[in-house]
């Protein structure tokens, strides 16, 4: 461990992360929420692999001793080594980009190719929901890579934030999907595919983001245009934040009324209401709501409809065909004919 200490990139960062990993792991938490395989290995490989340099590469996990594994990996080696592989190959086999560390920002990611749609196919990810009080407690232990859905597990997770940079995240709710446990009061973890995405090429998709080789990569935490940007910006970053647009503006920033919370709390927020129900209705709760409903739904008009106090049904033997009557008739008289020919 000592070596290991001395190899580190972020000096204390492996050692964090041991802990978070010791608090999942009491029965207490358990209890309350049952982590995910994927996301034991997730922190394994940041406090082993990325936070140590000499192992940014795709195989030198493998020459990280045994006694460094969770209990949860060493139950299951060959899976590990089976996620922990597709870790190493989103980081350091097509290398379109670089992972970078500073005092300031922490571990943010750098572009090693100008062309936008290569590097939004690399840089992607998986949010895990998690129960509040989980989130709460791993963010104060100084575990903070999460969203508003969930822990971002994944090269997406080390994007730092800036206000006015044109990227979103981007979740595929339809390629949803849910790790149900029966060992924790959490019962089902939803797994939801994260990627980035720029706001204009919603408008036009032929039109290619400009980046500059050797930047940074950034995305917008939460959308700034709106009444409530105060919230987010005491929620994530103590009403400051340290992004460098908020830096390069912060004298004149703070004396807007953005920041104002006496005045934003007098202001109209009727043209917000609708904004604010689509942003709801489009939450991750919603999202669960709605497929409840629709496969009840489905299931309602799928089931076969039943009869109640069904009527027997009444045959008239006594009513005589014409028609019949007429055949017979025919009949006898033809047979009739042949025998006298006969």
């Amino acid at each position: 461990m000592e070596n290991i200490i001395g190899t580190e990139i972020c000096a204390g960062f492996t050692e964090r992360l041991v802990k978070v990993v010791q608090y999942l792991e009491l029965p207490n938490t358990r209890s309350i929420y049952n982590a995910p395989f994927e996301i034991i290995c997730w922190i394994w490989f940041m406090a082993y692999v990325v936070n140590i340099k000499i192992h940014h590469n795709r195989t030198s996990f493998r020459n990280v001793h045994v006694s460094t594994l969770f209990k949860a990996l060493r139950a299951n080696y060959s899976r590990f080594l089976e996620v922990t592989e597709s870790y190493c190959d989103a980081f350091f086999t097509r290398q379109l980009f670089a992972i970078e560390y500073s005092s300031d920002k922490g571990f943010y990611l750098i572009t090693k190719t100008t062309v936008w749609r290569e590097l939004i196919c690399s840089i992607t990810g998986k949010c895990y929901s998690m129960p509040d009080l989980i989130a709460d407690t791993l963010d104060k232990m100084g575990f903070p890579y999460f969203h508003d859905n969930g822990l971002l597990v994944g090269p997406i997770a080390f994007i730092n934030h800036q206000c006015d940079c044109q990227v979103s995240y981007g979740f595929d709710w339809q390629k949803l999907k849910k790790r149900k446990s029966r060992s924790s009061l959490y019962r089902v973890t939803d797994i939801v595919p994260v990627y980035l995405s720029w706001d204009f090429a919603r408008v036009d998709l032929t039109k290619d983001k400009p980046l500059p080789m050797h930047s940074e990569i950034v995305v917008k935490y939460f959308e700034p245009d709106d009444y409530f940007a105060f919230v987010n910006m005491n929620d994530w970053f103590d009403d400051k934040c340290q992004c460098a647009n908020c830096s390069q503006n912060r004298s004149v920033d703070m004396d807007s009324d953005y920041y104002d919370v006496s005045k934003v709390l007098t202001v109209d927020l009727a043209p917000a209401v609708d904004r604010m129900s689509l942003m709801s209705y489009n939450a991750s709760i919603s999202k669960r709501l709605k497929q409840r409903a629709m496969k009840k739904t489905m299931y309602t008009f799928s089931k076969r409809p039943q009869i109640i106090d069904p009527v027997p049904h009444k045959t008239l033997t006594n009513v005589v065909n014409p028609f019949d009557l007429w055949c017979r008739d025919l009949l006898l008289s033809e047979k009739a004919k042949k025998l006298r020919l006969e």
